[in-house]
């Protein structure tokens, strides 16, 4: 198992296909740092590192007064956005899925925003995101589909402690939880 920088267009393809994430276009994993979880050669899942503004969970609010606030933060600081993360459902409660976890807070960790912008509609992967004390919520905001949708933000110098303590509430906490798409 390994975690790969997408450069192919197969890579890109693969994801498109497999992802569960309908709104996305392969120009948008190619303008963006995409990452790809494979396993005995075949890609399970990935995530992306979202370099480009606006961010793609902007796009997506609704209600002005929350969208203005959303581009002021993302604007006057380093922000990189995780978005579009999934893993194949047969690995969800597989080690590939703690791996999958653990890698983005190592790439977090090691990377270049000053902070990390990720969100979700789930109900119950927004209160294990909100356990970390590393993680902060930002906001949480209608969407497109009027459904309430959960922002959260991360310092850089806290991602490994908070992808461990995300591990913890996983896996080792409650371990039965699907919480991946």
């Amino acid at each position: 198992m390994k975690i790969i920088k997408a450069t192919k267009e197969q890579h890109y393809h693969e994801f498109l296909n497999q992802s569960p994430h309908q709104s996305i276009s392969k120009d948008y994993l190619k303008r963006n740092v995409t990452y790809v979880l494979i396993y005995k050669g075949e890609i399970c899942g990935g995530y992306v590192f979202g370099n480009t503004y606006p961010y793609r969970y902007t796009e997506h609010i609704t209600d002005q007064i929350d969208k203005q606030k959303m581009l002021h933060f993302t604007a006057y600081n380093n922000v990189t956005e995780i978005s579009c993360m999934w893993i194949k459902d047969e690995f969800k409660k597989s080690l590939l899925s703690k791996f999958l976890w653990a890698s983005i807070g190592y790439k977090g960790y090691f990377g270049n925003a000053e902070f990390y912008l990720f969100g979700t509609k789930s109900k119950k992967l927004a209160k294990v995101l909100n356990f970390p004390m590393s993680v902060k919520r930002y906001m949480s905001s209608r969407v497109d589909d009027k459904k309430g949708y959960h922002f959260f933000i991360a310092d850089r110098k806290k991602t490994i402690l908070g992808a461990l303590e995300i591990l913890f509430g996983l896996f080792i906490k409650k371990p039965n939880r699907e919480l991946i798409r």
